[in-house]
Formats: C-alpha cells, sequence, structure tokens
C-alpha cells in the first residue's frame, strides 16, 4: 500500500514525464519536418559541383569578375602575387588575410588560411618561397 503523500508523489511524476514526452516528441516532429524540407528535390536547381564553372543557359561559359586583382587566379600564383609585394615576407596569416583582400575565394570547405599553409609547404618542398624565421618570402 501507497501513503497518499507517496501516491501524490507518483501521480505529478507521471504527469510530469507525459508533459515532457509530448515536448520532445513535438521537437523530434519539427527535426524531421525541417529535415524533409531540406531534402525535398527541386526541379529548378541544379548544384554545380565544384569544379563546374559557370555557365548561361545556352551553353557559354560565363567569366570570373575581374574587379579584384587575383579574381579567377589559382592559390599558387595568387600566393607569389601576394609576396612579390611584400619582400621582406610575410606569416601565412597575413597571406590569407590579403588574398581574401585582393579578391581571391576559394571553392570547398577548407578556410583560406588552411589552404595557404598546406600551399606554402609544398611551394617551400619546390624552392619557389624561403622561409625567414616565421615570414615566407618569394626566391628570385
Amino acid at each position: 500500500m501507497l501513503t497518499p503523500k507517496v501516491r501524490e508523489a507518483l501521480q505529478a511524476e507521471l504527469e510530469h514525464l507525459k508533459i515532457r514526452r509530448e515536448q520532445l516528441v513535438e521537437r523530434i516532429n519539427e527535426r524531421i519536418r525541417a529535415l524533409e524540407a531540406v531534402l525535398t528535390p527541386t526541379d529548378d536547381l541544379d548544384p554545380a559541383g565544384p569544379y563546374d564553372t559557370p555557365e548561361s543557359p545556352n551553353g557559354v561559359t560565363v567569366p570570373r569578375p575581374a574587379g579584384l586583382p587575383l579574381a579567377g587566379k589559382g592559390l599558387r600564383e595568387s600566393i607569389k602575387i601576394v609576396l612579390t609585394n611584400y619582400p621582406t615576407g610575410l606569416v601565412p596569416a597575413d597571406i590569407a588575410t590579403r588574398l581574401q583582400e585582393m579578391g581571391f575565394t576559394a571553392s570547398g570547405t577548407l578556410s583560406t588560411a588552411k589552404r595557404v599553409y598546406g600551399e606554402l609547404y609544398r611551394m617551400r618542398q619546390k624552392g619557389l618561397v624561403s622561409q625567414r624565421g616565421p615570414r615566407y618570402v618569394v626566391n628570385a
């Protein structure tokens, strides 16, 4: 036998759990609806791959914007251009900042800074740049 006080506490806990269950089910249902909305196919969208170039409807390649000096250039070429403007050299974080300021854009999920670190390593291995302390300079 349960005392009235224990019975009342158990009833309160039961009601609380029922309410909590309803809240959780509703949050799960909201998440499911959001995911379904994202995953529904749309006929008007054709996602471009990482190597696709923008094209107009008639199949002609659209030129990249040329307003900034590094727009449309590759990472290695852009790093060389930035480093030639700074003969005393730059640290990799500053190179990444200058690249972004001068219009370099990269597709993908990696940040520009991570790309710069990796490319500087490869360029140093090939002898294209040298490291003077923390700074990188372009070899003549």
